[in-house]
């Protein structure tokens, strides 16, 4: 069986100390697993948004054998795929988002 979930994630003020920014997951109309999240702390950004709605769509789902998660995020499909050998390697060095990316990287390792 494949679960499907769409993921979003946007931030206003973008990137400075004031900003604020949620993620989203939708599986389908009515799907009690439907939710927005807030995200805590200071300077956030649209691209922390995205990384963070597929973390949770990801820990939401970790018994399911295949799980299909669509986004909008370039950012966050190159962060999970032509980009990842290069920052494991590298030890995520003068990686943008660091610590969202490199916890994603954790995400789809394990």
């Amino acid at each position: 069986q494949v679960i499907t979930v769409w993921t979003d994630g946007s931030c206003s003020d973008n990137g400075t100390k004031y900003a604020a920014a949620g993620s989203g997951l939708w599986y389908h109309a009515q799907n009690t697993r439907n939710r927005a999240i807030r995200l805590p702390g200071e300077y956030l950004t649209n691209n922390i948004a995205e990384v963070m709605a597929v973390i949770a769509a990801i820990q939401d789902n970790g018994n399911v054998p295949c799980l299909r998660i669509i986004t909008d995020s370039t950012y966050t499909v190159k962060a999970m795929t032509d980009l990842l050998r290069k920052r494991v390697d590298h030890g995520f060095l003068n990686v943008a988002n660091k610590e969202s990316v490199a916890a994603l990287t954790a995400e789809i390792s394990s």
